[in-house]
């Protein structure tokens, strides 16, 4: 969480329910079958349970997976569950609660604990999502790691990117070799799972539980197998992390658009995405970069 906080939105430049529900009908139609919704933390919205409804609801939307940061998930475990939610990934860099009051501002480890505990006791699906920071939390790689020898989860270690919110990023990635090198030093018989389409390369470790995996967001190794596309909560469509949103989807909807105008945009958008983070990064028409918490998940 940045030092002095995030800057709010005025509530009418934020996509209605209503507008989401559009655009994922209208996805659906040309192949989009996975909808993630993502913090920090989805269920601060009000009426968030309800538009999980209606996404399962769309015909064509096969798979729903949330992207939380655990604060207030437990509360809400149950009836996820009960909605048939497919995977639940959960942001913790830490497993120290003093580190994790310096990262997010807050001292709430224990909600995000009993959330974890709450969702393995569901046998919901569960990744455990760390950002390591050179000199900061490298000393967490194993601790981490050990949540997936003794629960049936993935934990996913991604390196840091520069979504600070300023223009500057002058610290150094551990990169995603390194975290390989720490995680091959204390378990020798590591090997890769073959992962297709997946952003993380995937590590299978004897007497484990689940699995570890290592997502190379700063060196961008997987960029020529990504499908995702971003939504985010302005009504920005970024088909990369690194652009600066390449269609505004709310002036779209706004505007009285018909759907296949929309469903048009859309596609032309998809179809000219940029080759690899590096190129949107070039593009990119300031050097400022959004805080993570501003893009979600």
């Amino acid at each position: 969480m940045p030092e002095n906080g995030i800057q709010s939105i005025p509530h009418e430049n934020v996509l209605t329910f209503e507008e989401h529900l559009r655009i994922i009908r209208l996805s659906s139609k040309f192949g989009v079958n996975k909808i993630r919704v993502t913090g920090g933390e989805p269920f601060v919205r009000k009426g968030i349970i309800k538009f999980l409804r209606d996404v399962k609801q769309i015909s064509g939307i096969e798979n729903i997976h949330i992207t939380t940061n655990g604060i207030s998930t437990s509360k809400f475990a149950d009836v996820l569950n009960e909605i048939g939610i497919s995977g639940i990934n959960l942001s913790l860099d830490t497993l120290d609660e003093q580190r994790f009051h310096k990262i997010t501002r807050r001292d709430l480890f224990a909600n995000v604990w009993k959330s974890i505990q709450k969702i393995i006791e569901l046998e919901i699906p569960l990744k455990i999502n760390a950002v390591i920071q050179n000199d900061f939390n490298t000393d967490e790689i194993i601790p981490l790691a050990n949540l997936a020898k003794e629960y049936p989860i993935d934990v996913r270690f991604i390196e840091e990117m520069p979504f600070n919110g300023t223009g500057k990023f002058t610290s150094k990635p551990f990169t995603g070799k390194q975290i390989y090198q720490t995680l091959e030093e204390e378990y020798p018989d590591i090997e890769q799972i073959l992962n297709n389409g997946s952003t993380a390369k995937m590590y299978k470790i004897p007497e484990f539980t689940g699995k570890v995996g290592i997502i190379g967001a700063y060196s961008r190794t997987f960029c020529s197998a990504c499908n995702r596309i971003r939504l985010t909560s302005t009504g920005m469509l970024k088909t990369c992390l690194y652009d600066d949103g390449i269609l505004n989807l709310k002036d779209l909807l706004r505007s009285n658009a018909s759907d296949s105008d929309i469903i048009r945009e859309i596609q032309n958008s998809i179809g000219n995405r940029n080759k690899d983070g590096f190129v949107s990064e070039s593009l990119k028409k300031t050097k400022n970069y959004n805080a993570m918490v501003n893009i979600g998940g």
